[in-house]
């Protein structure tokens, strides 16, 4: 049976027989290829593969937008792969992140699935194996990824819309992401999402900020949202 679904990588590349080329080339081949393939997609395209002429700027953006799925090696923080992992946000369509062991996640992608990567055999082999696990998870996810981008874009419509409580939603939305972004333990998060913010939403119930109805919507958000405050 052939394997029909598409699968786009982006990472640092560098000049042909660099050690960033051996790197990337490495990851491609004995990581990612293996994985993808063996969840049904076909043979796993960089951007200095892809076939034919024209603008390849174009042609990456084109396949972010388009393809299945999308991995990013945030290796080395390239910022054109940082560039091309914001257009992927903004699609909201399925996309996991790699970066090499040892380096340092950049803060405002902490919260999202990253898998650790080298070439050693033992870290490659635990990479493939939870990215044959997580391709799965996020292709069920679908339109329902969150990501920087996308809640972002989320709230700014709420806060848009001609609806009093969509706005008021909005605001508070925004507000409790500010405050979330600036926690950094996880013994620190559970206590926010158990204790702080219940707190919070009751206040500003009983103060007449937000209504019981946006009480409850934001009630209703948190419990099916997993990115805007873990």
């Amino acid at each position: 049976m052939a394997n029909n679904k598409t699968c786009f990588v982006i990472g640092p590349i560098g000049e042909p027989d660099s050690e960033i080329r051996r790197w990337a080339d490495k990851i491609l081949n004995h990581i990612i290829a293996p994985a993808v393939e063996k969840c049904g997609y076909g043979k796993p395209i960089r951007a200095d593969q892809i076939p034919g002429s024209g603008l390849i700027s174009v042609q990456v953006i084109e396949r972010l937008i388009k393809e299945d799925l999308v991995i990013a090696d945030l290796t080395g923080r390239n910022p054109n792969v940082f560039y091309e992992l914001a257009v992927r946000h903004a699609m909201r369509k399925p996309f996991i992140q790699l970066i090499k062991k040892g380096e340092q996640i950049p803060f405002d992608l902490k919260d999202l699935r990253t898998i650790e990567i080298d070439t050693e055999i033992d870290v490659a082999f635990k990479a493939i194996e939870q990215l044959k696990k997580y391709i799965p998870e996020v292709e069920r996810e679908g339109p329902k990824i969150k990501n920087p981008i996308s809640v972002a874009v989320t709230f700014e419509i709420m806060r848009e819309s001609g609806d009093e409580q969509q706005k008021t939603l909005g605001d508070v939305l925004a507000k409790l992401e500010e405050m979330g972004s600036v926690i950094n333990s996880a013994q620190t998060t559970n206590l926010f999402m158990k204790d702080i913010l219940p707190q919070i939403l009751y206040d500003f119930s009983k103060k007449g900020i937000i209504s019981s109805d946006t009480l409850n919507s934001l009630i209703a958000f948190f419990a099916r949202n997993t990115y805007v405050v873990k």
